[in-house]
């Protein structure tokens, strides 16, 4: 097999000139195309206060190695008697390393094909979720769609019930 190496740049050059190299170049695309992440699941965190550093304890404390999601978006209040701070609203708190399987929703493996955004709130509560946390899951969407160049406008779908069908979100 070793000798077979030094004629691979051969073999590749015959390859090209024959006409394969445009295979060799859709399988990367293909199999680039299909890489981590493929969708994005927002979570809410079903308390009024917290940040990244509370929620990677809670996760911590379940035994998990870090916290499952891969950002976390702040409603301004970092503790439960903290007072609201506008400056922390909207923020967002990266987690785990997006190039890092996550620990959000095992259901249909999607811990091993999807991004995990987590929204500071109580769904259901009044002032939940922020217009700055709206805008900041607006962007932190688009901007993961354009970083990855797979998501397009016909392939957004939110989840029916889901966050960003209650607050509107139909188009990115």
């Amino acid at each position: 097999m070793t000798h077979f190496r030094k004629f691979l740049p051969f073999i590749a050059a015959i390859l090209l000139l024959a006409g394969v190299g445009v295979f060799f170049r859709w399988i990367v695309r293909h199999r680039h195309a299909h890489a981590f992440p493929s969708a994005i699941v927002i979570h809410e965190s079903a308390s009024t206060w917290g940040d990244m550093n509370t929620i990677r304890r809670w996760h911590l404390s379940r035994g998990w190695s870090d916290i499952g999601y891969h950002a976390v978006i702040l409603n301004g209040k970092r503790t439960a008697h903290g007072r609201y701070d506008p400056t922390l609203d909207g923020k967002i708190e990266p987690g785990r390393p997006e190039n890092i399987r996550g620990c959000h929703c095992s259901a249909d493996n999607m811990n091993a094909t999807a991004l995990g955004v987590c929204l500071i709130g109580i769904p259901g509560r009044n002032g939940y979720p922020t217009k700055r946390q709206i805008d900041s899951l607006i962007d932190y969407l688009a901007t993961r769609c354009r970083k990855s160049g797979r998501w397009s406008r016909r392939e957004w779908r939110p989840y029916p019930g889901g966050l960003a069908d209650r607050i509107g979100i139909t188009d990115m």
